[in-house]
């Protein structure tokens, strides 16, 4: 298969990161689903209800060397008053090129516990499966407030039942808009000997464009190892490719999920760091 060049490639992993920048989504979306988008030139990002630095990001830095220090103090100065810790995702085109420099200097760290590569792969490419007796499943929206402390769980990097709530209430809005109605999938690796939820997943589908997003997946600490991730990826691969869909992208965590995708067969596109800023609470 052909995919598209890279700099197309490096466009959509950077604007779908985080919903920063989607196609279809707009300041009315982030309103809706509880978001106070930030208004600031040259960058995007948005507030949430959640003190996590996992649910409050700006992102996709358009600055230069007379705006840059200034802009950074403005927006570390609008989480502060909102009381909210948050993170600046810096990928491939973000700007200036010493950015991460000044961020580090103002008080943000590294989270190299999150940060990741976009990956990238053929929808139509079989991904080899271990035999671990779990079944995927794909689960309706409206049910998935019932999964929150398996997903908090799954993920883990302290994501608590609070931030597990805010994505399923975005997945669910999300489900009802124009471009993506009825195109958010999410999934749970069941043990069938215990019947225990081990895993979840989710994937967006962009119909139009051909691709999709395999947005969020994680295994339960004890599961770990067994090939849960791969075959969570693999009922998400089947999915897309029944849609029509010609390629997966993935925004894969460097330390954990992003070698189990390479060896699979994922390509590598780019590098996103995340640089956390925390206010106490």
């Amino acid at each position: 298969m052909v995919f598209m060049d890279d700099t197309e490639l490096l466009s959509i992993i950077e604007n779908t990161n985080a919903m920063l920048n989607r196609k279809g989504l707009d300041s009315d979306f982030l309103k809706s689903i509880g978001l106070t988008p930030i208004d600031i030139q040259g960058i995007k990002g948005y507030i949430s209800p959640s003190n996590s630095p996992y649910v409050n990001h700006v992102g996709l830095a358009r600055l230069d060397d007379t705006n840059v220090v200034d802009t950074i103090l403005r927006t570390i100065d609008i989480f502060k008053k909102e009381n909210k810790s948050f993170t600046w995702i810096v990928g491939p085109n973000s700007t200036p090129a010493d950015l991460t420099e000044h961020l580090i200097k103002f008080g943000f760290r590294l989270a190299d516990d999150v940060s990741e590569y976009g990956l990238v792969m053929a929808a139509k490419e079989k991904i080899r499966l271990y035999d671990t007796r779990i079944e995927v499943k794909e689960v309706k929206l409206d049910d998935l407030e019932k999964y929150v402390e398996v997903i908090a769980s799954a993920f883990g990097n302290g994501m608590t039942t609070e931030t597990a709530n805010t994505i399923v209430q975005m997945a669910k809005i999300l489900n009802m808009t124009e471009r993506y109605k009825n195109k958010i999938k999410a999934y749970l690796a069941i043990d069938p000997q215990s019947g225990d939820e081990v895993g979840f997943s989710m994937m967006e589908m962009d119909t139009d464009d051909k691709y999709a997003i395999l947005d969020g997946a994680g295994v339960l600490p004890s599961y770990r190892g067994r090939g849960i991730y791969r075959m969570m990826l693999s009922r998400r691969q089947e999915e897309a490719r029944d849609n029509g869909l010609e390629y997966l992208i993935i925004h894969a965590v460097k330390n954990t999920s992003a070698p189990i995708c390479e060896k699979i067969g994922f390509r590598k596109v780019c590098e996103i760091n995340l640089y956390s800023y925390l206010v106490e609470p």
